[in-house]
């Protein structure tokens, strides 16, 4: 089971500032990677070099792919020491795995706002789910959003290749939708303000069992690398508990 810090990009985050911030950090050699909000593709080239410049001892075994990505950018991942992939559920992901079959088993397809066909059809196609524990959390057992009721009644049976973990507040609030356009009303956050209490939603059984059967579990965070890994033991203290 390990236990990853991210390097992420949603709502203006300093990516760059992260990947430089691993060179002054010697106990991290392997992070989880999340370009999805990166929607220009030079920006995205500048994104992956950072990361070449560094790979001498820092791999990425799980990233957060684009559904509008071609196929070298998957390639590009893998390359950066990728074993783990995940996307979300959208008619243009659902492309992207049926026309590439000799990949589909290494992505994992995301729960998102709520869960529908497009959702199922990955999940057949793909090597399983990426399950969003902050999405499962706050769409699924706070919000009771449509779909999460069978997801939440199946997902003991379902393959789980990897997680992403992030921030859960005690009051709604509202967010940029992952699409970009408009806001979406959200108990999760991608930024940690109050520790640990933001985090204790892990504690919950149903979603324990899924880390706990995890090998993959990747930190969603835009705090600083260092928090991340303060935020990690933590984690791993309830996983023990």
């Amino acid at each position: 089971m390990s236990f990853l810090p991210g390097i992420t990009t949603p709502y203006g985050n300093d990516w760059r500032c992260q990947i430089s911030s691993l060179d002054v950090l010697k106990n991290v050699h392997h992070i989880a990677l999340f370009p999805t909000t990166i929607s220009n593709l030079e920006e995205r080239e500048g994104f992956c070099q950072m990361l070449e410049e560094r790979n001498s001892w820092l791999t990425c075994p799980a990233v957060h792919l684009r559904d509008d990505m071609e196929l070298w950018e998957y390639e590009e991942f893998l390359a950066l020491g990728g074993r783990v992939f995940n996307l979300h559920a959208t008619p243009r992901a659902l492309r992207f795995v049926q026309d590439n079959p000799d990949i589909a088993g290494t992505i994992f397809v995301e729960n998102g706002y709520y869960i529908d066909e497009t959702y199922w059809q990955m999940l057949r196609i793909c090597g399983g789910a990426c399950v969003d524990l902050a999405h499962l959390e706050d769409f699924g057992f706070l919000q009771r959003n449509a779909g999460y009721d069978r997801l939440i009644e199946e997902l003991p049976e379902i393959e789980v290749g990897m997680t992403h973990i992030a921030a859960v507040r005690d009051e709604p609030h509202q967010t940029p939708c992952g699409n970009g356009v408009g806001t979406e009303l959200t108990y999760e956050d991608h930024f940690v303000g109050e520790f640990p209490g933001e985090l204790k939603y892990l504690r919950r059984p149903e979603i324990l069992a899924v880390v706990r059967r995890c090998r993959w579990n990747c930190i969603e965070l835009n705090n600083p690398i260092n928090d991340q890994m303060i935020y990690v033991e933590y984690i791993k203290n309830i996983i023990s508990l």
